[in-house]
């Protein structure tokens, strides 16, 4: 357990779950500019559930995650980063961390040409037993055109 410190106003976490979310979103990123898919592997729990930015079906498991990661997203050779715009991180709690925002993914389009994806997403970390944070739900989904 994270070591718990007394702090005036109250108890407060040695690791603050804002970091810690925002770590854990900075290794997926560099996770997902590897271009490799396996590296993903190490991020999505077994048990995981994933609506992908480019892909309509809700993905379960690890390996439904790769196989997206793999044949639909890594080939277009996507670059990503977070938005500043927007975000909310919300413990749920010791072991769980809910985080929402929006991120932009550079990908190959038609021509040659780099296409930009905004979106948003949605993030449920969970710390494992052998205490390392994966992804037990993301859905990602592309933003709605403004009118």
């Amino acid at each position: 357990m994270e070591e718990i410190k007394q702090k005036e106003g109250g108890l407060e976490m040695e690791k603050d779950f804002e970091k810690i979310a925002q770590e854990n979103l900075a290794n997926w990123f560099t996770a997902l500019h590897t271009g490799d898919p396996e590296k993903m592997r190490e991020i999505y729990l077994s048990g995981c559930t994933f609506f992908p930015t480019l892909d309509p079906n809700l993905r379960k498991g690890t390996d439904a995650a790769v196989d997206y990661f793999a044949n639909h997203f890594m080939p277009k050779n996507p670059f990503g980063k977070k938005l500043s715009t927007s975000e909310s991180i919300d413990k749920i709690s010791e072991d769980e961390i809910f985080h929402v925002g929006h991120y932009v993914f550079e990908i190959d389009g038609e021509k040659d040409q780099r296409k930009t994806v905004p979106a948003r997403f949605v993030f449920r970390w969970k710390k494992t037993t052998d205490r390392k944070w994966g992804i037990l739900h993301h859905s990602s989904d592309k933003l709605p055109e403004t009118h």
